[in-house]
């Protein structure tokens, strides 16, 4: 096999990236992992300026499956329908995946949390708080004392 790289710099690579000008390229990858954002990503939708589908993958089944997982209020169907989906993405090997980051996220357990989102842990990260009861000196830095 012949390869040439081409080091391009980056407003250049995004240019030849959506405009599908390349045979193949190396590049980061951090999609949305809900079945919404994978349609953004992978469907045939997109595909163009809305979509961030530069690889321009396409297959029916795959917007289908997505389509109904997408339109469902059944969570276990949503997640057959998006296991199958992604299945079909595996099945057909539009990109070779080199490797995936697993994040590992903690919080002390003095801190009472919001609820977290898959896909932006700290949205609602102004909620956290830590009880008065369970707070050490350093944690009461720059609080005032209660007013009666």
């Amino acid at each position: 096999m012949q390869l040439d790289l081409v080091q391009t710099d980056p407003n250049a690579a995004v240019k030849k990236q959506y405009a599908g000008d390349f045979e193949t390229m190396l590049s980061n990858f951090n999609p949305d992992p809900s079945p919404t954002g994978a349609k953004q990503t992978w469907s045939s939708a997109g595909i163009g300026e809305e979509g961030n589908n530069f690889l321009k993958y396409s297959n029916p089944k795959f917007d289908a499956l997505l389509d109904s997982a997408t339109s469902t209020f059944d969570a276990a169907k949503m997640k057959s329908y998006a296991s199958r989906a992604f299945q079909t993405i595996i099945d057909d090997v539009p990109a070779i995946f080199l490797y995936d980051m697993t994040l590992i996220y903690a919080a002390n357990n003095r801190l009472t949390l919001a609820p977290m989102r898959l896909d932006e842990w700290w949205a609602n990260l102004a909620d956290w708080s830590i009880p008065a009861d369970k707070r050490i000196e350093r944690d009461r830095i720059g609080l005032r004392a209660p007013t009666p």
